[in-house]
């Protein structure tokens, strides 16, 4: 019984010795963060980065990723192809014009 008492009262030391050292503040451990605690904005806005190839590969990572990855491929593919549609507009209308000036 005298020897819990000492373990006790040696924990209690120990801590305050600990708060003592930090400005009495307690010392907590936190999990170490990485690239997966990030919220998906975040991490849409990092693979916003990476090409069409890259993403293929990211979405392997997890489910997370994967969800992430595809919505950022699915928004570049529709810029690429409004982009395609936009030009072929702008290359027939001149077509059409070449056409009419040529008198067809």
């Amino acid at each position: 019984m005298e020897t819990e008492r000492n373990c006790k009262s040696k924990t209690v030391n120990e801590k305050s010795e600990v708060e003592s050292q930090t400005g009495g503040v307690g010392v907590t451990t936190k999990k170490p963060r990485t690239i997966n605690d990030l919220p998906p904005e975040i991490l849409e806005m990092i693979l916003d980065y990476m090409d069409i190839h890259e993403l293929d590969v990211t979405d392997k990572v997890n489910q997370n990723w994967q969800t992430v990855s595809n919505r950022v491929v699915t928004r570049k593919i529709r810029s690429a192809l409004a982009e395609v549609l936009t030009k072929f507009e702008i290359l027939q209308r001149e077509c059409l014009k070449m056409l009419d000036e040529e008198g067809w």
